[in-house]
Parts: C-alpha cells; sequence; structure tokens
C-alpha cells in the first residue's frame, strides 16, 4: 500500500501512498483519499484509517484540507475541523493529530521539526510554485516554534517535465519562480517538472529535502487526473506522535 513510511526524529511519522490495496472502485480504485472527488464516503474514510493506522493514529485525528492553488496555510489543533478550508498547507505542533495532503499530478510535501514537535504539509502545482506555497508554510511552522536549519521535508510523486507539456507563457512564469521547473521536452516542446521546482524552493529556504515515488503520469500505481480525467488521489500523512523532544 504504502509508497514510503518514514520517521522525522523519534516523535514524527509520516507515510506516503499510491493507489493499490484500498477499497474504492473504478474510477477511483483503490487506496482514494480524497472526498472531493466523487467517491464513496465510507470507501475514503476506510481508505484513510488504513494510512493512519501506518502513522500510530486514529483516522478521527486525520486533518485534510480544501486546497485552490494559492499559499494560504491553516493551522491545525485539538479543536480544528477537517478540511480546512482554502488553504494549500497546514502546520501543526499538537500532538495526536494527522495532517493529510492529496495530490494526482500536483506535488504532495510533508515537514517536521522533530525537536520543535512541529510539522506541516503542502500541496504545490505551477500555482503553488508561482506563490511559493512552500515558502509560507515553512515561515508558518518557524512561527510556531520550528528552525529552518532543523526542517525536513520529503516531496511525493508529480508529474515531471516529459510528460507535463505547458506553453510558453506558463513555462515562463513558473520558471521566473523556480528555474529547475523548466523542461526542453524530446520533441522540442516546453515542459514542467512540478517537483524539482518545488525542491528548489525548499532548497532555497535552507530545508533538507529528499523525494519519494515517481512521475504521476508515468506510473499506473499512482493518480492522475491530466492523464485519467476523473479519478483518485494518492497522499502523504504525517503526524506528532507525542510531545517528547528528542
Amino acid at each position: 500500500m504504502a509508497i514510503a513510511e518514514g520517521s522525522f526524529g523519534t516523535n514524527i511519522r509520516w507515510a506516503f501512498t499510491d493507489r493499490t490495496m484500498g477499497s474504492s472502485a473504478p474510477p477511483f480504485d483503490s487506496l482514494n483519499l480524497a472526498e472531493h472527488v466523487g467517491d464513496d464516503p465510507q470507501f475514503v474514510r476506510q481508505n484513510r484509517a488504513k494510512v493512519s493506522a501506518l502513522i500510530g493514529v486514529d483516522v478521527d485525528q486525520v486533518i485534510a484540507m480544501a486546497p485552490v492553488h494559492g499559499n494560504d496555510v491553516g493551522i491545525v489543533d485539538s479543536a480544528t475541523v477537517s478540511p480546512v478550508p482554502d488553504v494549500d498547507a497546514m502546520v501543526s505542533s499538537t500532538a495526536g493529530r494527522a495532517l493529510l495532503v492529496v495530490g494526482a499530478d500536483c506535488a504532495p510535501i510533508v515537514l517536521g521539526d522533530a525537536i520543535a514537535g512541529v510539522i506541516g504539509v503542502a500541496h504545490s502545482g505551477w500555482r503553488g510554485i508561482e506563490s511559493n506555497v512552500t515558502a509560507s508554510v515553512v515561515a508558518a511552522m518557524c512561527d510556531v516554534g520550528a528552525q529552518v536549519d532543523r526542517i525536513t521535508a520529503v516531496v511525493g510523486p508529480s508529474a515531471c517535465g516529459q510528460c507535463y507539456s505547458v506553453d510558453q507563457a506558463r513555462f515562463d512564469a513558473t520558471v521566473s519562480a523556480a528555474a529547475d521547473a523548466g523542461t526542453l521536452r524530446e520533441d522540442g516542446s516546453l515542459g514542467l517538472d512540478i517537483r524539482r521546482g518545488v525542491m528548489q524552493q525548499l532548497r532555497d529556504r535552507g530545508v533538507r529535502t529528499t523525494t519519494w515515488g515517481g512521475c504521476t503520469m508515468e506510473d499506473p500505481k499512482l493518480f492522475s487526473y491530466r492523464r485519467d480525467g476523473i479519478t483518485g488521489r494518492h497522499g502523504a500523512m504525517i503526524a506528532l506522535t507525542d510531545r517528547v523532544k528528542v
């Protein structure tokens, strides 16, 4: 089921998923984590419960967001109700809550500072690169006690530059925000590599960055909106499992 499971220190756990080994029926088959795509809510809950169990959190403590391809950040505490509306990132220092980010060509990102006990997630496509949503989530994490030199991020699957063709205007606007996103495709046309752009912006902020997963449009085990149209969403969860500093 999971592309990857991991941790930041001893008190932060995360997991990335692909689309396999879930409960949802086609075209959301099968580990769809998104409520907004038309899938049966009961199946979505079952799928989220499988992932939250991997990181030691009850499904009722999972907080999702309703992205709008911007750079606003929601702060999650014990009173927060899911989904958090109109944000493309979330931050929390509350133990026992899991943050969920989903995608199907945009990159899901998890971040954590284990010493401060602060976690974050972000959702970034080309609009997120242009608005630098990663800078916003890093700043919000620092506002609640994190330090940039202690934050680690993992960037999940997204559309690669060879698959994601764009016009000159979109290429220019995105590359002006993150030059590494620009790709000259094999046929000579212009493309955007979402993950490379996101990683550049994180590294420019001083965040240690790694990746999991591949291209959403190439890998049939991943959801891709651009490839399939009506489909589900894979994603990532992260949780601060306790308040103990490492």
